[in-house]
């Protein structure tokens, strides 16, 4: 991370913000039980979990010959979205933002998860007033992250060398590396730590490593 000042956070949602791994698993082995697949453990899933999802789901055995990728990424859909009660904030989640937000920083969500369900589920956990804006993605493919996130930092007239991204997969990685703004992963989220320290991104525990990361970093520079 350069040596700049951290003003702007970007936070990933699902993995990051919210605990959402063991619903995810559920509905996908509700997918592969239907077809016959192997099941995913909670080891296997954050060694196979990636973006594009169709990429993931080739992975764990779909095959689209047999029948078109949105069947099984729209069906998952519905399935999450019948049941995502079930997932609740990480601990120390709400914590984290109400001390960020005290702290005078500006704190969005970058997300591929569809927008529309974003801003329901936002509103339902009871943590949309910490964020000056949310972006999801257009589809329920997790398609466009990196273009919404290009339309977020042009919108609020972000400077890349005060922000930092905050997610839990090589795919924030990637994704904030093309927006040219640092990222650090926490490694409680969708894929191994040992995935998330190839990227060579900062890989941390907890919220309160990132607190105590980003107080050293600013702290650094006063």
């Amino acid at each position: 991370m350069e040596n700049g000042r951290i003003k702007n956070i970007l936070w990933d949602w699902n993995g990051t913000l919210l605990n959402d791994m063991e619903l995810c698993i559920d509905c996908m082995n509700s997918l592969l039980d239907e077809r016959s697949l192997p099941r995913l453990s909670p080891e296997l899933y954050r060694e196979v979990f990636s973006f594009p999802i169709r990429d993931y789901l080739l992975e764990i055995g779909f095959d689209f010959s047999k029948e078109p990728f949105e069947v099984p990424a729209d069906r998952f859909v519905v399935l999450y979205n019948q049941r995502y009660p079930e997932a609740r904030l990480f601990e120390d989640a709400a914590g984290t933002l109400e001390h960020f937000s005290r702290l005078g920083m500006s704190q969005f969500i970058l997300s591929a998860q569809e927008h529309g369900l974003l801003e329901r589920l936002l509103d339902y956990y009871e943590i949309r007033h910490y964020f000056e804006d949310i972006t999801g993605t257009a589809d329920n493919y997790a398609y466009s992250k990196l273009e919404a996130g290009k339309n977020l930092i042009d919108r609020h007239k972000l400077d890349p060398g005060e922000t930092v991204m905050i997610g839990d997969t090589t795919h924030d990685h990637q994704v904030a590396d093309a927006l040219g703004v640092p990222t650090l992963l926490l490694a409680q989220g969708h894929q191994s730590k040992g995935r998330l320290r190839a990227t060579g991104s900062p890989v941390l525990d907890d919220f309160d490593a990132i607190k105590k990361y980003l107080e050293n970093h600013n702290g650094s520079i006063n």
